[in-house]
């Protein structure tokens, strides 16, 4: 039975191999294994063979070195990494919460590296971490993340060049469960 794209992305190595891979970037293992600074070679390939296996990257070249093939991974097309609305309906209560986990810890971990330099200025590094509750229509909800997409698609395919450093964007915009008001309280007016 072929295994489930989720099953594979959502594993905090892989997560931050397809991330390394983002915007058309192709590297080698050894600058994947440089970028993630943590497992082992061995381990690394374990992962990426995972990966190509699941059609989520692929091998783009091969370069001779050293009485060796190097291989050159990048992922595999547009929408490799990321999943319809009718696979997103199809994950468990388990399987979202696993998901947003793997997701989440990513995030602390990419905050951890950073607060791990020598140097780091929030401000100065235009480091954003906002939360604020919109209310919203269904619709209105859609509107906004349209237009987030909209906002930020024309620096997708900024090239990474010597003015320009890799920033991750994370998006979060879910209903919030309120509890239903008890029944001393009136509505607001």
């Amino acid at each position: 039975m072929a295994e489930k794209k989720a099953d594979v992305i959502f594993h905090p190595v892989r997560m931050r191999i397809v991330q390394a891979l983002f915007g058309d970037r192709r590297l080698t293992a050894r600058q994947i294994a440089d970028l993630l600074g943590g497992p082992s070679i061995a381990t690394l390939y374990r992962h990426l063979n995972r990966l190509v296996r699941a059609g989520v990257i692929a091998v783009v070249e091969e370069r001779p070195v050293r009485g060796t093939l190097e291989k050159v991974y990048a992922l595999a097309g547009d929408q490799a990494a990321t999943f319809s609305a009718d696979e997103v309906r199809q994950f468990s209560r388990d399987e979202q919460v696993r998901n947003f986990n793997v997701l989440a810890g990513t995030l602390v971990g990419d905050y951890e590296r950073y607060l791990g330099q020598d140097s780091f200025d929030p401000p100065s590094d235009a480091v954003v971490i906002r939360q604020k509750a919109l209310n919203l229509t269904d619709d209105e909800a859609r509107e906004l993340s349209g237009a987030l997409k909209a906002a930020f698609a024309p620096y997708v395919d900024n090239p990474l060049d010597g003015a320009r450093r890799r920033r991750m964007l994370t998006f979060l915009l879910l209903p919030l469960v309120e509890p239903a008001p008890s029944p001393s309280e009136s509505p607001e007016e």
